[in-house]
């Protein structure tokens, strides 16, 4: 037709080489048509912050994060993720406030080894404010929460970790 173009008409024809995997004329559009152009709809706030951590963007992971954490309550896991954005992208002013939260979440989700887990992360920022009050408690805590749980924590190796990531 005209004012279309075909892309058999782009290529040779099969006729002529037999080669061409084009049976029939393929239609492309009219020359004169104006389409818009299709976007992707934008990523939530949520999987957009998921996104930029796999990257390591972490100041695009935590505003993108912090945003969904406005939006709707995050799980334990992107709290998780929030406070370790926060801290990468120089936020630590806030990380204890969401490592806490990430705890109490996992507890309110039932997730009670990640919620232990959570507490033993969260006494080692306490430790690197030179709180070692409350980080002892947290940790003491954390471990009796693992041994409840029937995992063996060995105190003195969790401890020198603990020491050797201040360091």
């Amino acid at each position: 037709p005209h004012g279309h173009v075909t892309l058999r008409s782009l290529v040779q024809s099969p006729e002529s080489t037999g080669s061409s995997p084009f049976r029939a004329p393929v239609t492309i559009g009219s020359v004169n048509e104006v389409t818009s152009p299709t976007f992707a709809a934008p990523a939530s706030p949520l999987q957009a912050g998921r996104d930029a951590l796999t990257r390591h963007a972490w100041p695009e992971a935590f505003e993108s994060l912090a945003q969904a954490d406005r939006e709707g309550q995050l799980s334990g896991a992107d709290l998780e993720h929030l406070a370790e954005a926060a801290f990468f992208a120089a936020r630590a002013d806030i990380e204890l406030e969401i490592k806490e939260r990430a705890f109490k979440a996992y507890v309110a989700e039932g997730d009670d080894i990640r919620a232990a887990r959570a507490r033993a992360l969260l006494a080692g920022a306490l430790r690197i404010t030179d709180d070692e009050e409350d980080a002892d408690l947290e940790l003491r805590a954390a471990f009796d929460e693992f041994e409840r749980l029937g995992a063996r924590v060995d105190a003195a190796s969790a401890e020198r970790e603990l020491r050797d990531a201040e360091d």
